[in-house]
């Protein structure tokens, strides 16, 4: 099997397991800077936007924060990436579900 990591930023990975492509926490917007202020400006800027994530075959959200469970990544790579599945605790499937 054959695997690639890649850092997304913000504590979030990319993994390519035989194709299977999996997204941890995708931060890929400047949501929490825009919501709280400069005072949590993205350390890097993101790789890419969650609009141009084609390949995505699972996300995998940890938690609720903006920066894990961050809406302005999600909606678009949703609609991108169609077969693309979502998983997280309740209390973020519930969020996304709304």
């Amino acid at each position: 099997m054959s695997v690639e990591i890649a850092s997304l930023g913000q504590a979030g990975f990319r993994l390519n397991l035989d194709g299977t492509v999996i997204y941890l926490d995708p931060y890929l917007s400047d949501r929490v800077e825009r919501l709280e202020g400069p005072k949590l400006k993205r350390l890097r800027p993101a790789p890419y936007r969650g609009e141009q994530v084609t390949d995505a075959s699972w996300v995998l959200i940890s938690h609720i924060h903006a920066d894990h469970c961050d809406i302005d990544t999600l909606l678009p790579l949703s609609t991108v990436s169609p077969t693309c599945r979502f998983l997280g605790p309740r209390d973020v499937t519930a969020y996304l579900a709304r």
